[in-house]
C-alpha cells in the first residue's frame, strides 16, 4: 500500500534538479546537465581565525537557488541532494576527521522553520560518508541576519560569544569537521571554529556548498 502511494505521489510531486528545477529520475541528486556544468574544484581558503576551509561551489545561479530553496524555501530534501557533491569534495580533503557538526541555529529560530538547514546538510554528508554526526554547539543568542549588516567589524561583533559547547567531553582531543551551507564574510563559521578550539578540539576544519566569488 505504501509502495503504490509513494508512485502517486512521486507522480504529483517528481523530484527535481535542486540547481535548475528539472524533473529528475527518482533517486538521483541532480540532472546530469548540471553535473556536467560543475566548477572545477575551488581554490582553498581560510575563515577568520585562520581554519582550513572548502566550498563546491559559488555562491551564484543555480547553487545560489539551491541554497536558498531550501534555507528559505523549506524543501528540505534539497539538503541531502547538495549534500552529495560536498561528500565528494570531502573526500578529496587531506584530513581526518572524527565527527562531523554544523553551525547550529537559535532553538526559537529553528522551531519556527522547522529545521536547520547547516545541520540536514551536515547530517547527510556524514551519512553519506559514513561518518559520525553530533551537534557539538548550540547558539544562547537570537542576533541579528548576518546578511542585513553591513563591514566585516559588524559582522565580527555580531557572532562574538553567541556560540557554546556545553560538552566539552565530547568536543576534547577530536578532529571536527564543521559545516555550513554559506561563506559570506566567514565570521559564523569561523566565530564557531574558534569555540570548538577553544574547548579542547585537535584540529577543526571546514566546508560549505557555496562561498562568495571573489569580485
Amino acid at each position: 500500500m505504501n509502495s503504490f502511494l509513494d508512485r502517486i505521489l512521486k507522480k504529483v510531486y517528481p523530484e527535481r534538479c535542486p540547481y535548475c528545477d528539472r524533473v529528475i529520475e527518482c533517486g538521483l541528486p541532480y540532472c546530469e546537465d548540471c553535473a556536467a556544468d560543475f566548477p572545477e574544484e575551488l581554490p582553498r581558503f581560510f575563515t577568520p581565525g585562520g581554519f582550513p576551509c572548502r566550498a563546491v561551489f559559488y555562491y551564484e545561479g543555480g547553487y545560489a537557488g539551491a541554497v536558498k530553496r531550501l534555507k528559505f524555501g523549506g524543501v528540505k530534501a534539497v539538503g541531502s541532494q547538495l549534500a552529495v557533491p560536498l561528500a565528494k569534495l570531502i573526500r578529496g580533503y587531506e584530513f581526518n576527521f572524527d565527527v562531523v557538526t554544523s553551525v547550529p541555529m537559535f532553538e526559537k529560530r529553528r522551531r519556527e522553520r522547522g529545521f536547520n538547514h547547516a545541520e540536514v546538510i551536515a547530517s547527510a554528508t556524514a551519512e553519506i560518508l559514513g561518518s559520525e554526526y553530533d551537534n557539538l554547539l548550540v547558539k544562547t543568542k537570537d542576533n541579528k541576519p548576518q546578511h542585513t549588516l553591513g563591514g566585516l567589524s559588524q559582522r565580527r561583533a555580531n557572532v562574538k560569544n553567541v556560540y557554546k559547547a556545553p560538552d566539552k567531553e565530547k568536543i576534547k582531543g577530536k578532529s571536527i569537521l564543521l559545516i555550513d551551507d554559506i561563506f559570506t564574510t566567514g565570521c559564523t563559521i569561523g566565530e564557531c571554529a574558534r569555540v570548538l578550539s577553544k574547548a579542547g578540539a585537535a584540529r577543526v576544519c571546514c566546508a560549505v556548498v557555496c562561498v562568495r566569488k571573489p569580485s
